[in-house]
């Protein structure tokens, strides 16, 4: 039991090691290794990478009617594939004369459509453009508060990057949410991505990449949790059952 609970904390040192040296060495946001129980949904891409083309479902665009009175509640909405969340404070888009709703539409989009984006950053994901819109009069509603949105993302991000016209992008206030997903300040209207520097191997023309090295130092060390008792185990069996032989002689 001892020599089980000294290869545990073995482990377990040398995982608290990894993360320290990787705080020093790279001054990147360090993640837990675990934050989730079982795996993560399926990621749907609108242009999958050649690795996952196989059964990927590509997004829909979906639209959120909201209401513009003092008593309704504040803007809210998700993408058809709930990758995409958005909320708005109350109060943040105003009444407008002839119309009592307001419409948010939210598009998927792939991310090489659009403008370059700024410089050891690569798309993580989808993009999607968000439109908000008064339902009679079809004029645009502008953002006088700003919101937050949230993103699933195939692999950790490090932010999320906005665009009014999906040419220009520029980085907006962020925080990681968990490993598959990242949180971020939504200032109105346009188009939205999360972004990774990690990218080690571009999959076609896609501009989505794998991080095959945290992924597989994450698998490494998983798999050294499972394999590492039970090898103890199998080890100090045969001591074990000589040692009941042993006492059932002696009786």
């Amino acid at each position: 039991m001892r020599r089980l609970a000294a290869a545990g904390a073995a482990v377990a040192l040398a995982y608290v090691g990894a993360v320290l040296a990787t705080a020093h060495f790279t001054n990147r946001t360090v993640r837990p290794l675990f934050d989730a129980v079982g795996p993560p949904p399926v990621y749907r891409w609108v242009k999958p990478p050649p690795d996952f083309a196989a059964g990927n479902i590509k997004p829909k665009s979906t639209e959120v009617v909201f209401g513009l009175a003092p008593d309704a509640l504040p803007p809210a909405g998700a993408s058809e594939d709930s990758q995409f969340v958005f909320n708005l404070p109350k109060g943040s888009i105003a009444p407008h004369e002839g119309d009592g709703q307001g419409v948010a539409r939210v598009e998927p989009a792939d991310p090489d459509s659009l403008g370059a984006l700024p410089a050891k950053q690569f798309a993580d994901g989808n993009a999607y453009k968000l439109t908000l819109r008064y339902e009679t009069t079809a004029t645009p509603a502008p953002v006088t508060l700003p919101g937050s949105v949230l993103l699933t993302v195939p692999v950790p991000a490090e932010g999320i990057v906005y665009s009014e016209d999906g040419k220009t992008w520029r980085a907006v206030k962020s925080q990681h949410a968990s490993a598959t997903a990242v949180g971020g300040e939504l200032p109105g209207a346009g188009y939205y991505l999360a972004v990774t520097p990690d990218v080690i191997s571009p999959s076609g023309n896609s501009g989505a990449g794998r991080l095959l090295l945290p992924i597989g130092f994450t698998v490494f060390v998983a798999a050294g949790l499972v394999i590492t008792p039970l090898l103890l185990r199998r080890g100090r069996t045969p001591k074990t059952r000589q040692a009941r032989r042993q006492a059932a002689r002696g009786r």
